[in-house]
Parts: C-alpha cells; structure tokens; sequence
C-alpha cells in the first residue's frame, strides 16, 4: 500500500543563540505558506564580521540567497616576539610510481 504525499502545509520558526563567554552568536527565522520558503540567518564570523544570508526557495526558481557582511574584519596582533616558522610539519610526500599488469 502506498502512502499519499501530503502537500506541503504553512510553518514558521526561528531560534537565536547569544552567548559571550563562548563567542557563539547566531540566529536564524524561517517561514513557508506551503508553497515559498523565506528565511534569514546570521552569524558571528570569526573575523568579528557578522554574515546574514536572506534566502527563498521553491519548486519553480529552486533556491536564491543574499549574503551580506556587515562589520570590518578584525584580525588579532600576534604577540611580541613571535616568528612565523614556514617549514612544513610533516616530511614532504614523495609520490610513488609504479604499474605492474594483473596476471
């Protein structure tokens, strides 16, 4: 017995995280009359910029967004005295070549 789709029925959500003393800041809101999707999330980058992405979907133009920044991108000062060591961590990967037929 197979089961009838049911077609797609209206729903909304949204949820936001704020916490300082771990950095994480986020959010996102979401909304479909059962037809459209329209939604919008953000997050705290690293970089101290903060990127919200505004989207829609459907079944006729399949998914669009806009990303925006706002915000400058900060980056830390190194500590006084560091020296970047540019040498590779590991030895470097000598590739191996060689073909012998299946017999």
């Amino acid at each position: 017995q197979q089961q009838q789709q049911q077609p797609p029925r209206p729903y909304s959500f949204q949820y936001e995280v704020v916490d300082p003393p771990s950095g994480n800041d986020y959010g996102q809101r979401e909304a479909s009359d059962g037809n459209v999707v329209r939604g919008e999330y953000r997050v705290l980058l690293p970089d101290s910029r903060t990127q919200i992405v505004k989207y829609t979907a459907d079944n006729v133009n399949g998914y669009n967004a806009d990303v925006q920044y706002e915000g400058q991108a900060q980056y830390p000062t190194p500590p006084s005295g560091y020296q970047f060591n540019g040498k590779p961590a590991l030895g470097t990967y000598q590739p191996g070549f060689g073909f012998s037929p299946y017999q």
